[in-house]
């Protein structure tokens, strides 16, 4: 009997499982003996040469307490395929897992032991796709062994398969988002997923493999929008159905691909991006544990400026401004509030509003010394904008806080900014050439206000 459960398990091996459950076996931790290594071998690639000689005598004689052994050494090698993460995590990791087979205690505190250190954003942002990857695998190992029967052989289901494939899709679009593309190779997985079948019959796939399916796509794929719009609508039509932390992960990718287009010059995606923000104002989803984050706050701030939405934004920020975690409360507010009457083109309130803003810390100082910059320029004080601008660069340059790569930024803005101030009104063809050279720049710091002055 344990021959042919052992014949059972071996067969469903890939070809490349093979090859590495044979190297596990034959490894230095089971010494298995040359007589036990060539029957193994024979289980694993039958052919005439091995069942000749074993047929002969000259291989081992396949006793039960053989086969016993070879299940033993089977079933921890299926172990090991089911938590073979990915090298950083697994290396990393392993220990802290403490997962074995059957232990369903011990995956489910593993689980939730990583979804805490996700939630409260223990993580560093190298680090972000192994604790991903290693939570996924958790929960994939946990399923797997839910559905071993006794003999160790896979059950998988219709419901299971779609799990795996979901969350396959969801790590590819994870790392999508972060513009590195992975592919199936990067998974230790028998799952894998069947894109011709997803794109065929697309309606009738499970809500989760819909939803990630056209987010990936609406990254990776050359007809990005129309998989947005495809999103979209499945949002629109379905999010009543989706638990809150999924109804989240989808929103926001929708949302920044909205951010995305917007940089490149598609205003009409600003709007859409604040309905998906009173969206969640309606859903109460905007806060974490009661508090608006700062960066989420100044960010919905500068695109309903960008889109010229004052009145919304001047609702926004008397109702949210309250909610800004403690420190910086004040800053946060003030900056966002001059910001707003900036746009609104009321300079002088800009200024007198921009003094409130405490900068206690370098990027504080950065924000508001831009602002000023800009608000000197359009107050015609040009005097005051050389003098500021040649401290603001100097503030930059000295700053052993900031990346060089912002830092050439920053100086380029202050400089363009200064001479603009120097060449407007007086010389216009140096200002077309200040122009060109702006518009060869893709990361300079507010871009399209400098190339409107420059008209």
């Amino acid at each position: 009997m344990s021959q042919i459960k052992l014949i059972e398990i071996i067969s469903q091996f890939s070809l490349k499982e093979k090859e590495d459950f044979w190297l596990y076996a034959s490894g230095p931790y089971w010494r298995l003996n040359p007589a036990e290594l060539f029957y193994l071998k024979s289980i694993l690639y039958p052919n005439p040469e091995t069942r000749s000689r074993e047929d002969s005598g000259q291989g081992p004689a396949p006793s039960h307490l053989l086969h016993h052994k070879l299940l033993k050494v089977v079933n921890a090698y299926l172990v090991h395929l089911e938590i073979a993460l990915q090298p950083l995590a697994f290396q990393e990791h392993l220990a802290m897992a403490q997962i074995q087979r059957g232990c369903e205690k011990n995956y489910q505190a593993s689980i939730r032991k990583f979804e805490k250190m996700l939630e409260e954003g223990k993580v560093k942002d190298h680090k972000y796709h192994g604790y991903e990857m290693t939570l996924w695998r958790l929960k994939e190992a946990s399923l797997r062994d839910q559905h071993r029967n006794k003999d160790g052989l896979m059950k998988l289901d219709g419901a299971l398969d779609a799990f795996f494939i979901e969350n396959k899709l969801l790590i590819m679009l994870e790392m999508a988002s972060r513009k590195k593309i992975i592919s199936e190779s990067d998974f230790n997985s028998r799952i894998a997923i069947p894109w011709s079948r997803i794109e065929n019959q697309l309606e009738s796939q499970p809500l989760g493999i819909r939803f990630f399916y056209h987010l990936y796509q609406m990254l990776t794929s050359s007809e990005k929008q129309l998989h947005f719009v495809a999103a979209d609508r499945l949002f629109l039509e379905n999010h009543h159905l989706l638990e809150i932390n999924y109804k989240q992960t989808v929103i926001s990718y929708l949302m920044n691909y909205c951010i995305q287009q917007l940089n490149q010059g598609l205003y009409s995606m600003g709007k859409k991006y604040l309905d998906y923000v009173d969206f969640q104002d309606k859903e109460n989803t905007l806060l974490e544990k009661q508090m608006i984050h700062q960066g989420k706050f100044q960010n919905i701030v500068n695109i309903s400026l960008k889109i010229g939405e004052f009145d919304w934004c001047l609702q926004f920020v008397r109702k949210y401004e309250k909610m800004l975690p403690q420190k910086n409360k004040e800053a946060h507010s003030a900056m966002a509030r001059a910001n707003l009457y900036f746009y609104q083109q009321r300079y002088s309130l800009a200024r007198k509003t921009l003094i409130r803003f405490k900068r206690k810390e370098y990027i504080h100082h950065i924000i508001s010394e831009r602002l000023h910059m800009k608000i000197l320029f359009e107050l015609q004080e040009f005097e005051k904008l050389n003098s500021t601008a040649d401290n603001f660069m100097r503030y930059v340059r000295t700053n052993k806080k900031l990346p060089d790569t912002y830092k050439k930024r920053l100086h380029s803005f202050a400089r363009v900014l200064n001479r603009l101030a120097k060449y407007k009104g007086v010389n216009p063809e140096k200002v077309r050439e200040l122009r060109a050279r702006v518009e060869a720049m893709p990361h300079i710091p507010d871009k399209d206000w400098l190339l409107e002055k420059m008209t």
